[in-house]
Parts: structure tokens; sequence; C-alpha cells
């Protein structure tokens, strides 16, 4: 997993300048549609090799846990998924507009 997360954090540093490019062409006083549907692809691209990446650490730390730490895993898998859709909630909330 470590290693996963490394691969995956250099992937993200790189999607910066994806990112960066993308705000840039969006205020632009011309748009070029062609050029932000490249970054677009090329954002998306990012985004499945990071998936990809996450499934196959997963599937390497499942071929060598034993089905308890599996378990385990699956539940500290399902507290996060549950704390970050808490945050995502609050966060919500919190911009949401108050008249």
């Amino acid at each position: 997993f470590k290693a996963a997360r490394a691969d995956v954090r250099k992937q993200r540093d790189e999607g910066q300048a994806l990112r960066q490019q993308m705000m840039a062409l969006m205020a632009a006083p011309q748009i070029d549609a062609a050029a932000a549907e490249s970054l677009r692809q090329q954002q998306q691209a990012r985004h499945d090799a990071a998936s990809k990446r996450w499934l196959q650490a997963m599937l390497d730390a499942q071929a060598v846990l034993t089905p308890e730490q599996r378990q385990k895993l699956a539940e500290r898998l399902k507290a996060r998924q549950e704390m970050m859709q808490r945050h995502q909630r609050e966060r919500r909330a919190t911009d949401a507009p108050r008249s």
C-alpha cells in the first residue's frame, strides 16, 4: 500500500499541472475547445491510472492476507469510506447558501 500511495501521490502531483493548464485555458479570452478536451482526456487517463494502481495494490494485499486480515481490512476501508462521506456531507452543509 505504501508503494501504491507513493505512485498515486506522484500522479496526483503531476495532475496539478493539468489542472493549472485547464484553469489558464478557461481564463483565456478565447476558449480552445480542442485543447480543453485534450486536457480533460489527460486528466481522465490519470484518474484511470490511479484507480488501476489502487486495484492492483488491493489484489496484491488480498493474495497474502489471511481471511481474518482481509475482513479487518474491509472493515477499515468501510470505516474510512463512511468518514469521508460524513466529511463531504458536513462540507456541503457548510457550503450551502444561507438565506
